[in-house]
């Protein structure tokens, strides 16, 4: 009975371990549909999601004047983009993700767990567990710096009346 129950366990970890690598590779397919993973990060680097936005950003923030109707209709498209890949991962969360945990859960692992949109941004470091979120804290403190002196307001006051 041990040795019967020892071989069910086995094979319960070998399929949660298939699963996992499943995983790995529809994550790492994604990543690099998102962001350029080769090149030399300066001049021979090819442009995916990441990039483009970045690209649209650098544009609007140079551009004299309201965006152009071009750069409005780029970030709308990427928009697209990204709503897609939201979906995408969303779908991964509840199907293989979900999947996933159940057989870790039957071979006697902690199921794969992540911090909720709001949790991340918060920074509760309780909830999420690591400090993820310190990035988005970071720009959110500068801003609500800079909104407190008359130079900061009217900078943001022309950044948002030229968007």
């Amino acid at each position: 009975l041990t040795r019967q129950r020892a071989e069910a366990t086995e094979g319960l970890r070998r399929r949660a371990q298939e699963r996992a690598d499943a995983l790995a590779e529809q994550i790492a397919a994604k990543l690099g549909e998102l962001v350029s993973l080769e090149g030399d990060g300066y001049v021979n680097e090819s442009e995916k999601l990441r990039e483009l936005i970045s690209g649209v950003y650098t544009n609007v923030s140079q551009y004299p004047g309201r965006p152009s109707q071009s750069q409005i209709d780029e970030t709308d498209r990427l928009q697209g983009e990204l709503d897609g890949v939201r979906g995408w991962l969303d779908a991964l969360l509840a199907n293989e993700v979900t999947a996933f945990n159940v057989d870790l859960e039957k071979a006697g692992q902690e199921p794969v767990s992540w911090p909720s949109q709001e949790d991340f941004l918060s920074g509760d470091e309780e909830e999420s567990g690591s400090s993820s979120g310190s990035l988005y804290r970071s720009h959110r403190a500068i801003y609500e710096s800079h909104s407190q002196t008359p130079l900061g307001l009217n900078w943001w006051a022309n950044w948002a009346i030229c968007r």
